[in-house]
């Protein structure tokens, strides 16, 4: 069987977010992919607020915080700076979700927590 080559783009995917405030202000932020050092930081952090049994998971021990606690890590302000994990609490639930929802995926997040649960 003859080898293939593996190519892969190193540049970190990115979705703009434009977040309206409530005095109507647009501020342009970027969603971005997390790379090797944040995702070992989060799925680490998140350890903690978890059960595990035959490694799937069957509990979550606290929500607080859980979706900030991803996007404190890729989500950028206009300055190219992160955006604080105080801050994006003060987000609207539904904005928090549907911005952690786009992170997982971005990242692979999503399949990842499957995986890693399965080497508990």
């Amino acid at each position: 069987m003859e080898a293939k080559g593996l190519k892969f783009d190193l540049k970190l995917k990115e979705i703009p977010v434009t977040l309206v405030g409530s005095d109507g202000v647009e501020k342009n932020c970027t969603l971005r992919e997390l790379d090797g050092v944040r995702k070992g930081d989060y799925l680490e952090g998140m350890k903690d607020n978890i059960v595990l049994s035959g490694g799937e998971v069957q509990s979550v021990k606290s929500f607080a915080g859980l979706e900030a606690a991803l996007l404190c890590l890729c989500l950028y302000d206009e300055n190219n700076k992160l955006m604080s994990k105080d801050d994006i609490q003060k987000f609207p639930s539904t904005v928090q979700t549907a911005l952690f929802q786009n992170a997982q995926e971005l990242s692979g997040l999503d399949e990842d927590a499957k995986a890693e649960a399965k080497n508990d």
